[in-house]
């Protein structure tokens, strides 16, 4: 099993970058669309990651993956 692949949590991501700025939004045809500066974004997601490591982990209770994640940042595997 890819135990390194759940993007459900990922909207963390985008809350935290929209709260400083680092989200433009506007339409592409007919298509909403975001413009993300993208050196700023992940500095700054690396740097949150940092401090909480499993920010970005679902809570989807039965997400193997994230769950294995959690292991892991606990030292547990």
């Amino acid at each position: 099993m890819n135990r390194s692949h759940c993007s459900r949590g990922f909207d963390i991501a985008e809350s935290i970058a929209k709260r400083v700025g680092l989200i433009s939004y506007g339409r592409v045809g007919d298509a909403t669309a975001q413009l993300v500066n993208g050196d700023p974004f992940l500095s700054l997601v690396v740097d949150v990651l940092a401090e909480y490591p499993g920010l970005l982990l679902c809570d989807v209770p039965d997400c193997e993956r994230c769950a294995y994640a959690r292991r892991r940042i606990a030292g547990l595997e």
